[in-house]
């Protein structure tokens, strides 16, 4: 079962452990702590195949006699309870943050019982504390855990498993930065971290990937794309070593796809977002939602290239899997209304457009409220709607609407807010409202050729 697991034949070891568990059952004698450890090894097992309810199974059997033979505050079941925490929070089911910090809050208690709050398993700890803490937007409560994770690695500086620590812990220093969108800093600490991690480890280990891989995506975030391209690139190769097809390479082909769709190499990014909804078609367990995001990106590039068929053919598809879920999709489920509104209008087929567009801004208004500039570019999808239904009213209202979001973001006298007039001027003409269609077409060729723009 070890030799199949090291080999990565995840299905073959839990097959052998399993038997094992069962050979076990028939025996007279207590064997609890072989017993415990097989189960543990099985919950690790169906962990890599996602299978992650047979997972949690194994380990709470694990934990049970563990508990049993040892007592429920032997380090042994907080070593499992710990391994218990980060699948919760990998598996990422609604509530999954508390009941890992639950989890790990056990772990740390029953560390402090055996006086083991300052070795370098309580630091591990502490680090995904952090990574919880840094995801839901607490940072401060993640920098103190990483200050306590950081004082143990250090306390044992020299030793690999601290300094691979104290490059975990700066990786997360490095994603508090980033999430604060302060990237020189979150640069430097993905950069020392990597140092470490090269040193430490080698250049071929799976850290120096997820390193270089921030690093990246910095870059990328700094609109510095062929540096991003780079880095991502090269933690993919090191990833391909480690794995043949798994879900971290689906994810780092996704992310270089993003890169080059951003850069504007759409037809390298649609080539790299195809193999990766291949990889996660193929693979095991829950990943409909990482299908889904290919899809809506496969949408946005075939719309960019001005191929409406095979983009309305990919926002069905990632329409269908966000249909069938229930958690944590409304970002992602609003691009693919406004891509669905997007191409039904091409197609004059108003109503089901106005439908999408509706539920689009319905998502919109309650996730990033009525002033961000993606509501006002939906407000004037749908005024030029009615204006190609002939509802000139409706659509200047809505332009309207529109105009109000843009003059607080820009000012009155931006080139957005005349290219919305414009809109509105279009509305008007149609209604022969030609005094008020005239004014406002003047004053917003004025501002756009204030601006430089070719009049």
């Amino acid at each position: 079962g070890d030799s199949l697991f090291q080999l990565k034949d995840y299905p073959a070891s839990v097959a052998v452990f399993q038997e094992a568990v069962e050979m076990f059952s028939h025996f007279s004698q207590s064997y609890g702590e072989s017993v415990a450890t097989l189960y543990y090894k099985l919950g690790l097992a169906c962990s890599k195949m996602n299978a992650y309810e047979e997972a949690f199974a194994s380990f709470r059997q694990c934990i049970r006699v563990f508990s049993e033979d040892l007592g429920p505050d032997h380090l042994r079941v907080g070593d499992v309870m710990y391994d218990v925490g980060k699948l919760v929070y990998s598996h990422g089911e609604h509530g999954s943050a508390e009941k890992s910090m639950e989890c790990f809050k056990e772990v740390m208690r029953i560390y402090s019982l055996n006086k083991h709050q300052n070795h370098v398993r309580a630091a591990d700890v502490s680090v995904q504390m952090a990574t919880i803490h840094t995801d839901l937007g607490e940072y401060d409560e993640a920098r103190d855990a990483l200050k306590k994770a950081l004082k143990i690695y250090e306390g044992g500086i020299g030793e690999k498993t601290s300094l691979v620590g104290k490059g975990l812990t700066l990786q997360q220093i490095g994603r508090i930065h980033y999430a604060k969108n302060e990237f020189d800093q979150a640069l430097t600490s993905f950069k020392d971290a990597l140092q470490i991690f090269q040193d430490t480890l080698g250049e071929k280990d799976m850290n120096v990937s997820l390193a270089l891989s921030n690093i990246g995506i910095v870059h990328a975030r700094k609109s510095e794309h062929e540096k991003a391209v780079e880095m991502c690139t090269k933690a993919l190769k090191i990833r391909k070593l480690h794995f043949d097809d798994d879900q971290d390479i689906a994810d780092s082909l996704f992310n270089i796809a993003n890169i080059l769709d951003d850069w504007g190499r759409k037809d390298e990014a649609l080539i790299l977002f195809e193999k990766a909804l291949k990889l996660y078609k193929s693979l095991p367990g829950d990943l409909e939602i990482s299908q889904a995001n290919c899809q809506q990106r496969i949408g946005s590039i075939y719309w960019s290239k001005g191929n409406v068929d095979d983009a309305l053919i990919a926002y069905l598809d990632a329409h269908e899997i966000c249909e069938a879920e229930h958690e944590d999709i409304e970002e992602l489920l609003t691009s693919v209304h406004k891509g669905l509104g997007n191409c039904y209008f091409l197609q004059e087929e108003y109503d089901s457009s106005l439908n999408h567009f509706a539920k689009c801004l319905k998502l919109q208004r309650e996730e990033i409220g009525e002033k961000s500039m993606d509501v006002s570019s939906t407000y004037d999808c749908i005024g030029r709607l009615y204006t190609n239904q002939g509802k000139y009213a409706e659509a200047i209202d809505f332009h309207t609407k529109s105009l109000h979001i843009i003059e607080k973001h820009h000012g009155k006298g931006s080139k957005e807010s005349a290219s919305c007039n414009m809109l509105i001027a279009k509305a008007l003409f149609k209604m022969e409202k030609y005094d008020l269609c005239m004014e406002l077409l003047q004053d917003s060729l004025k501002v756009i050729c204030t601006a430089g723009d070719d009049c």
